[in-house]
């Protein structure tokens, strides 16, 4: 699911911060250039589901390292 103000076009999406990413993210955004993991691993991915050339970003957020 996309949030944003106003109607996007999905082929138009090139970059993903995601918890999760959406089942057939291949065909569902297939311009997409970085899929940014915003959890504190990738472990709940499919990562067999992900393009092969699809590079995923583990981003680093202060207030998920500190949760404990």
């Amino acid at each position: 699911m996309v949030y944003t103000p106003s109607p996007v076009d999905a082929s138009e999406i090139r970059y993903l911060l995601a918890w999760q990413p959406p089942e057939d993210i291949a065909t569902r955004l297939p311009h997409l250039d970085v899929l940014f993991a915003t959890s504190a691993g990738i472990d709940q991915f499919d990562v067999a589901a992900l393009p092969d050339a699809l590079p995923v970003v583990r981003m680093l957020d202060p207030a998920i390292e500190h949760r404990a």
